[in-house]
């Protein structure tokens, strides 16, 4: 097999050129596979290998030709009839060990079809004109204080991650889960990319891996070791020159030293074992490691209680409008929800000041009166929800619902709204009373409905808008109890947004915005 002369240079290791010949003779490893998938992220690596695929495919092709050339011509057609044809001699049987002829040729001509088209992907995927088609692997299950680096993806909980797709965390902890149930737990700063259902790349931080009761081995790459998970959990640190620290917490664990693999037999990490790698390869085991303490679940939130089906709603059309978890820092004005990982790509109409996402506890934080706005204009036919889960810290109170105008200096609402207070017992002249959170119809103040609940701290309040019948009707609730529903004095076209907001000398957080709809 014929190879580059320089390629001892490319991605730091002289094995270039046997990796990709042992690839071509189809005699590779898959230690020899490991290793040239991590050659091949140097791009040079990459266009040498291309190169050499390239050579080996002309020569394949060449070589298939030569049988051609001395196949004997076939004899002319018989110009009698049948009875009267000579007829051919007997082709000889292929003896033992000898593919026929037909064989040899097809079976190259294959070989070097599929090196082409290696070549051909390889080359697309090396220069973007093609990327392959990527499904959802895993999904974003639990986050703790998660704050991702600048200018990278965000991913709020549910989310999906498919292969190829890099999770960037500056700070916090994210739990991921795949469907066969192995669990991961990043903690910033770190990064890791989604490579297959069973591998995954740590280019730096550290990760803790579970594996499910019915998951297959999975493999974490790092920039010096693969760690190959035998159904177990452990935990691996990189540090910032590359260095991969592995701990075993349960059951077993494959060690094998990047620049070493193919070469030097991998090392067996049983429970409580301990072993460093460095970039040169070389393995160390940890008798007495230093205490580090590594993650191994993120607290999951509470789910959401089933809403009562007292009005018309169809799972198999609902789709999502815009969806916000409110992670992130910087001010809200001018962001959209998919910019952290939400749905919907229109921008927040909001306060310049005062309105800000908080980063440490994954809310927005909102001290100075006013509303914040998203486009929302309802359709005839469709039933809607409009949720947030709030919490009035102090002040007066904060509220969601719907408007006929952007208005971000006035609290107020105009249709189908619904707040909440920060305590219901205020002193009105001098004497104390119970005043309940309320939901109006609108407009304004209009159409007051509900039974007047009490509820503070931190709730999920929803806004079911039906526009099936001639006149639209809302439906009120706190988490799942229905607090009040009526028709509303007006029309959907009427509505040009949903919107958020706080009475003046207030202090509140909102987290979870959802605006969904269906067609009953």
């Amino acid at each position: 097999m014929i190879g580059s002369s320089n390629t001892t240079d490319l991605g730091g290791s002289g094995d270039l050129s046997r990796l990709t010949a042992a690839m071509c003779d189809g005699t590779a490893t898959h230690a020899d596979r490991d290793q040239l998938e991590q050659l091949l992220a140097n791009p040079l690596a990459r266009r040498e290998y291309v190169a050499t695929l390239r050579v080996h495919a002309e020569l394949a092709w060449r070589w298939r030709k030569a049988p051609r050339q001395i196949v004997p011509r076939p004899r002319p057609k018989p110009t009698g009839s049948p009875r009267d044809a000579t007829p051919l001699p007997a082709q000889p049987a292929p003896t033992a060990g000898h593919a026929p002829r037909w064989r040899v040729v097809a079976g190259t001509t294959l070989a070097a079809c599929i090196v082409i088209a290696a070549v051909v992907v390889i080359q697309a995927i090396d220069q973007g004109w093609w990327q392959p088609a990527s499904d959802s692997l895993a999904r974003v299950v639990a986050s703790d204080g998660a704050e991702w680096q600048p200018d990278a993806a965000v991913y709020a909980i549910d989310d999906a991650i498919a292969a190829g797709d890099v999770l960037s965390l500056a700070r916090g902890l994210v739990e991921i889960s795949y469907a066969d149930g192995t669990a991961l737990v990043l903690e910033g700063p770190a990064s890791f990319e989604i490579r297959t259902a069973a591998v995954g790349r740590l280019a730096r931080g550290r990760l803790t891996a579970t594996l499910g009761g019915q998951s297959r081995d999975f493999a974490v790459h790092t920039p010096s070791a693969v760690i190959t998970d035998l159904g177990t959990q452990f935990g691996v640190e990189v540090d910032a020159n590359g260095r991969t620290d592995v701990r075993v917490f349960e059951g077993l664990v494959e060690l094998a030293a990047v620049a070493s693999l193919g070469a030097v037999a991998p090392a067996r990490l049983a429970a409580g074992n301990a072993a460093e790698v460095d970039d040169a390869g070389r393995i160390t085991l940890v008798d007495a490691p230093t205490p580090k303490k590594f993650v191994l679940s993120v607290p999951k939130p509470a789910p959401r209680p089933p809403r009562p089906r007292d009005y018309r709603w169809n799972d198999a059309t609902a789709i999502q409008l815009h969806t916000d978890s409110f992670i992130g820092s910087g001010a809200l004005a001018g962001t959209s929800p998919s910019n952290r990982g939400g749905t919907g790509e229109a921008t927040w109409i909001a306060p310049d000041a005062g309105w800000q996402l908080d980063s440490a506890r994954n809310a927005l934080r909102v001290t100075s009166a006013g509303a914040a706005f998203l486009p929302f204009v309802p359709e005839r036919g469709r039933v809607y929800r409009i949720s947030v889960t709030l919490h009035v810290s102090d002040g007066s109170w904060a509220a969601i619902g719907l408007t006929e105008k952007a208005h971000t200096q006035i609290a107020g609402l105009d249709h189908a709204w619904m707040l909440q207070r920060h305590t219901t017992t205020l002193r009105l002249h001098d004497s104390t009373k119970k005043v309940p959170n309320a939901a109006y119809l609108g407009p304004g103040q209009a159409g007051s409905v509900g039974r007047g609940d009490t509820l503070t701290g931190e709730q999920t309040r929803t806004i079911v808008l039906d526009t099936t019948g001639s006149r639209w009707r809302a439906l009120f609730f706190a988490g799942d109890e229905l607090l009040g529903q009526g028709e509303c004095d007006t029309t959907p076209a009427k509505i040009s947004h949903v919107a958020i907001s706080v009475f003046e000398n207030t202090t509140a957080e909102f987290r979870n915005f959802s605006v969904e709809c269906c067609r009953p």
